[in-house]
């Protein structure tokens, strides 16, 4: 009987713990209501497809950068007043400098960067691996005020 219970022991905790953490990273995988999406696609050529992104302030956002290239590339946005910020960086030849906000695709990868913009305006984007910024590689995020039918969030 002694072995019977270890062995019952044995077979559901894995399965238990299992469980609990699979609820676990759904939770912090919830999408916020009202979240916008929005994908920005790298490959071997020097350019970000869209090179301009337009959001609302106030809303969170969900920012897919997605490399369909061999190329190394990221996507960094620096001087972007948010918060909430959560990115994601797979493949580092460097470390986030304060205020940037950096997601890092390995190539045939894509990584997700969340964020919520707080304050309307224009900012750059741009591929900070040595010598994309400087051929051209970088886009616009064009941050709006939130309209009457599109309040932000608190």
């Amino acid at each position: 009987m002694h072995l019977r219970a270890r062995l019952l022991v044995v077979v559901t905790l894995p399965l238990i713990l299992g469980v609990s953490c699979v609820r676990a990273g759904d939770a912090a995988d919830e999408e916020p209501a009202g979240a916008q999406r929005l994908t920005v696609t790298v490959g071997d050529s020097l350019a970000f497809d869209p090179p301009t992104l337009t959001v609302t302030a106030g809303k969170p956002v969900i920012l897919t950068i997605r490399n369909i290239g061999n190329t190394d590339h990221d996507s960094t946005i620096t001087g972007l007043p948010a918060r909430d910020i959560k990115s994601a960086v797979q493949a580092g030849h460097g470390h986030p400098r304060t205020g940037e906000i950096v997601g890092h695709p390995k190539p045939r990868g894509e990584v997700i960067i969340r964020f919520t913009p707080t304050q309307p305006g224009t900012y750059e984007f741009y591929c900070s691996v040595p010598g994309h910024r400087q051929a051209g590689m970088k886009g616009l995020l064009q941050v709006t005020e939130p309209t009457a039918a599109q309040p932000a969030y608190g």
